[in-house]
């Protein structure tokens, strides 16, 4: 798999340097840029800020895991990111990971990530699921989580398999997520690639990594 339980239990609380193997997309949100979000990994795949963000706003100084998080409106706040070969999974295994909190004014789906056509990462009613246009159905991980709270989620793709992590602890598999076909559709964060199911909270440490 392109991330191990192991692998995400030992680095969801560090903060990596970038250019750990397989990871092609990083994003720490500890910069005060407001129009950039900025890749940290090796492959630069660096984001437009879209929404009216100042930096009181995107700045979340609660308790959060790295002192830097990025705070999304749930209404017009979402980052763009050019379509590389890199985040055009072709097959393979992949994970994708990130810090939520998730505060519950958006009663509709929350995106995290969205390539259209291939994969999206969202939470509807506490709980969070992979999927994308050749899913048939729809599978969520087991446990609800709580508004106002940060949680760490990872979903794990094995080319057959999904399994859900929530705070480093597998919490449910499936095989109901099917990879989309490769395409040229940009990814965004915090919602849908319609501008649509914008994510309502805080976002932190971002990562995609894949296995060719």
């Amino acid at each position: 798999t392109a991330l191990t339980a192991e692998g995400i239990q030992s680095s969801m609380n560090a903060t990596l340097d970038g250019t750990e193997e397989n990871l092609v997309g990083y994003w720490k949100f500890d910069s005060t840029n407001t129009t950039t979000a900025i890749d940290r990994s090796d492959e630069g795949n660096n984001g437009v800020i879209m929404g009216e963000v100042t930096p009181g706003e995107t700045r979340f100084h609660i308790q959060t895991p790295h002192q830097g998080a990025l705070f999304f409106d749930g209404t017009d706040d979402y980052i763009d990111v050019d379509s590389t070969h890199e985040l055009s999974i072709s097959g393979g295994a992949f994970t994708m990971e990130a810090w939520v909190y998730y505060n519950g004014s958006n009663t509709d789906e929350n995106t995290v990530i969205d390539k259209d056509g291939q994969y999206r990462l969202y939470i509807e009613n506490g709980h969070f699921a992979l999927t994308s246009d050749d899913s048939a159905s729809v599978a969520f991980n087991d446990t609800e989580m709580m508004e106002n709270k940060w949680y760490h989620l990872a979903a794990v793709f094995d080319g057959t398999n999904t399994t859900y992590y929530l705070n480093s602890e597998a919490d449910g598999t499936s095989t109901d997520f099917v990879l989309g076909a490769e395409n040229d559709n940009n990814l965004t964060i915090a919602s849908s690639y319609d501008s649509a199911d914008f994510f309502s909270g805080s976002l932190d440490e971002l990562r995609i990594w894949r296995v060719e």
